[in-house]
């Protein structure tokens, strides 16, 4: 996570990136095709809106995109993947490590 601020808002990026080559034939016989596959997510802390407390509660929005999907060709149905993601995280100390010493 790289946290970062935009005015007063508290942001978040994360995710990565990853690229395997090809692995030769499948179970069937088939040749496998190189994959590459993207995860980011874009998140806000919403838990001083909400509670009154940073770092408490934070909003996440992202995309996957998975190219030639366990290596399949991207011809084969189901081989390219793109999903929205949208989501919450909890922070279970709660922020209490903030100004900790």
């Amino acid at each position: 996570m790289l946290p970062f601020k935009v005015r007063k808002e508290h942001l978040s990026y994360g995710g990565f990136a990853d690229y395997d080559t090809a692995k030769g034939n499948d179970s069937s016989g088939s040749k496998t095709a190189a994959e590459f596959l993207l995860r980011n997510t874009l998140a806000r802390d919403v838990g001083t809106l909400l509670f009154g407390r940073a770092q408490l509660v934070d909003l996440c929005a992202g995309f996957w995109y998975w190219h030639n999907e366990y290596g399949k060709p991207s011809s084969d149905p189901g081989a390219v993947q793109m999903t929205p993601i949208l989501g919450l995280a909890f922070h279970l100390d709660g922020g209490r490590h903030i100004g900790r010493k």
